[in-house]
């Protein structure tokens, strides 16, 4: 085998498998850790919710499997549903 195959080969680890049950949990949880991690870092609601759209468009037209829609349509409303608390945080109310 040349070291050009073995260098491919490096890039091929196993993956496991997430049941398609899980895949609206993860679709919140990444939603979640992203808002969270940029508001923490002082990034102001209105570039979050920019920034938001862009991702959960990307992810809804770039679904190809059932799975991919149920992460995308559920990383969409979550991100929508903190984007406003976080903007209402903002306003004091």
């Amino acid at each position: 085998m040349n070291a050009k195959a073995m260098a491919g080969q490096a890039w091929q680890k196993e993956t496991r498998s997430v049941p398609a049950v899980h895949h609206r949990m993860l679709g919140r949880q990444v939603a979640e850790q992203t808002i969270i991690a940029q508001a923490d870092s002082g990034m102001p609601g209105d570039r979050i919710a920019v920034v938001q759209d862009e991702i959960s468009a990307r992810n809804l037209s770039e679904a190809t499997t059932r799975a991919g829609e149920v992460f995308a349509r559920e990383y969409d409303d979550t991100a929508r549903t903190l984007v406003g608390e976080l903007r209402e945080m903002e306003m004091g109310e």
